[in-house]
């Protein structure tokens, strides 16, 4: 065996032993010595929250085939208005909905009309009299949201592809080295 492809084979190895141990690893957490009690928020649930006001608090807002879900958080009973946002674009009158919220999590349902691709929704309360919402629209090619052990095996998988390929690879440049030429004639 050749020096320099036993030191190529090593270094891969090695490489890809300490990406292995990187990308598997999550990310540190602080210990607990006992003394202090955990309390749960109910924002926990929340992906990206965004406070209208005092007691309300938006928790998502997605454009799903035409209807908008929007996820509310309220810290009392209310009465919110919900207002299509496409009538900006489009003129006309605005089509909006009114919900009765419940102290906790509320889920909305409205059908909004897209622009260019594009829906929004405005949010009235006693508090605000209009909050302007973009809807997120999904992908239909790739799913999501994404979380960070996603990242995790995406990157093990690709470590792990490259890893196998090159030792492949470099597997096969080795016993070609070895074998007898053939003659042809």
């Amino acid at each position: 065996m050749n020096a320099n492809t036993v030191v190529v084979m090593l270094l891969l190895v090695t490489l890809a032993g300490l990406f292995t141990v990187a990308t598997v690893t999550g990310p540190v957490t602080a210990e607990n010595n006992g003394n202090e009690t955990a309390t749960e928020s109910p924002l926990d649930d929340c992906e990206d929250p965004e406070r209208v006001d005092a007691i309300t608090v938006i928790c998502s807002a997605e454009d799903r085939d035409g209807v908008a879900h929007v996820e509310i958080y309220s810290h009392a009973n209310q009465t919110v208005t919900l207002t299509d946002g496409s009538w900006l674009m489009q003129g006309g009158e605005p089509e909006s909905e009114s919900f009765e919220l419940v102290d906790g999590m509320n889920s909305l349902r409205m059908n909004v009309d897209r622009v260019d691709g594009q829906s929004a929704v405005a949010l009235e309360t006693d508090r605000t009299p209009a909050y302007g919402i973009p809807l997120r629209t999904r992908s239909t090619l790739v799913g999501g949201p994404y979380e960070y052990r996603d990242l995790h095996a995406t990157g093990l998988g690709v470590l792990l592809g490259s890893t196998v390929g090159a030792t492949w690879a470099a597997w096969r440049r080795y016993r070609g080295r070895l074998q007898q030429p053939r003659r042809i004639a």
